[in-house]
């Protein structure tokens, strides 16, 4: 197929997307009272379905605000360009975890290390409830067709948006602490917030731009991250003075972190979402370890910019020690990464097989399409009433084929990938806060 008449078949496509959405003939394929649909027909299950009518009732509106979007998708499609389309990859690189990796080291081996740590708790929150409430709805993409996304998104769950929830938080986190805690000029303050104000708004828009979410994900994730940020400003410093703990404290810092990850609510197909959750969190554990590790030191740690004296301090040895610095903690956090996964999988392997429980260390990735189609249909808010009869009779029989399958399920493998996960990370995030800082100051890389 040439490239006009791909682009000739989406054209059409789209056309009859838009007529079928103005006459009503596309919704969310379901109806309050559906018990006439096709009972040989699946519907995508989610953990809020539990909650009943109430918590499917959600499913289905927040599902219409998310095909409501699809015209504005199709819009903002026909007006790209490829400088914009260059831009906006650019910033969608900016809401990456990789970016995100990188950035909190900066804040915490250069520019302020009480920022870095704290940067990474508010960091946690967002990926933890970003994946908990996206692995709880199970809510799917824009449809593709009609939408041409520009970036492979399409293997997790979409409502909201993973980069919406970072972009919020972690700008503006750094904008009120800079704003609250440093007594810059007013021009050093407009320009930082012009800064802020592009990333953040950039990140957000390019994941309507490249068709990969829906204006009700993208808002979504804001609001969550505006909730987030709000709650940090208020007890940052409470969070901070927590940290401070007696040895026998620190260890229910972990404790804690796998609590969090046993309510994370959890399903195959958005199984890097709580990967992603698992390696967050770790990493959160172990600056917070670090912390209290630190405290009391002396001398105490500190970034490259709480040494620098202005006019004391050559510019050249201030590059040097920041270049240097950088680079030693890469290697040694990278060097963590690659040891400590390797012995965590050695001790947890050897301890199951010494408990006689099977286990496997890689799991069969989803092949899914998360994105909306005619076979995404939701449960119905309210059951089939022809139906309610039979199913008080047969209650009795699904409570023992439940039972059933927890006997068989406690049988099956365990997946110990998330516990080596969660132990390197938190490694990595105990080396990069305590150990990097250290190795510094014995190698004489201080201002």
């Amino acid at each position: 197929m040439t490239a006009t008449s791909s682009k000739k078949k989406y054209e059409e496509e789209e056309l009859m997307y838009i007529e079928k959405l103005m006459k009503g003939e596309i919704t969310d394929n379901t109806d309050d009272n559906c018990g006439d649909l096709d009972e040989d027909i699946g519907y995508v299950e989610a953990p809020i379905d539990s909650l009943g009518p109430p918590g499917r009732w959600i499913r289905h509106r927040l599902l219409e605000s998310i095909l409501y979007g699809t015209p504005v998708l199709l819009a903002i499609q026909h007006l790209r360009n490829k400088h914009v389309t260059r831009i906006m990859k650019v910033a969608s690189a900016l809401g990456t975890e990789e970016f995100y990796a990188l950035l909190l080291c900066f804040l915490t081996w250069v520019v302020d290390i009480r920022l870095g740590r704290l940067a990474g708790v508010a960091m946690a929150m967002g990926f933890y409830v970003a994946n908990a409430v996206k692995n709880s709805l199970c809510l799917p993409r824009p449809p593709s067709p009609p939408i041409k996304p520009l970036e492979d998104a399409y293997f997790t769950w979409g409502l909201p948006s993973h980069h919406s929830v970072l972009g919020v938080i972690l700008p503006w986190y750094i904008w009120f602490y800079c704003l609250l805690h440093y007594h810059l000029e007013f021009v050093t303050m407009c320009c930082l917030f012009v800064v802020i104000a592009v990333w953040s708004s950039n990140v957000l828009f390019c994941r309507i731009y490249l068709g990969v979410h829906s204006p009700a994900d993208v808002v979504t994730g804001g609001f969550l991250g505006c909730v987030i940020v709000t709650f940090m400003n208020r007890y940052d410093n409470l969070l901070d003075i927590s940290s401070i703990m007696t040895g026998q404290g620190a260890l229910l810092v972990p404790l804690y972190g796998c609590i969090l990850m046993i309510l994370h609510p959890f399903n195959e197909i958005s199984f890097s979402a709580f990967t992603e959750s698992t390696s967050m969190v770790s990493v959160a554990c172990g600056v917070m370890l670090g912390r209290a590790a630190s405290y009391g030191r002396s001398p105490p740690l500190k970034a490259v910019l709480e040494m620098y004296e202005p006019g004391v301090t050559s510019i050249f040895n201030l590059i040097f020690v920041t270049v240097a610095r950088f680079f030693i903690g890469a290697v040694i956090v990278a060097l963590t990464k690659f040891l400590l996964k390797i012995v965590a999988q050695a001790v947890i392997s050897c301890l199951l097989k010494v408990l006689d429980i099977k286990y496997y260390t890689k799991a069969k990735g989803s092949i899914f399409y998360t994105g909306y189609s005619k076979n995404y249909r939701l449960p119905p808010i309210f059951a089939n009433k022809k139906k309610e009869s039979e199913e008080e009779e047969n209650e009795q029989e699904k409570e023992r084929l439940l039972r059933t399958m927890a006997q068989l399920k406690q049988q099956q493998p365990w997946n110990i990938k998330h516990a080596v996960t969660f132990v390197t990370y938190m490694g990595m995030g105990f080396t990069a806060y305590y150990w990097n800082p250290i190795l510094c100051q014995y190698l004489g890389l201080v201002l």
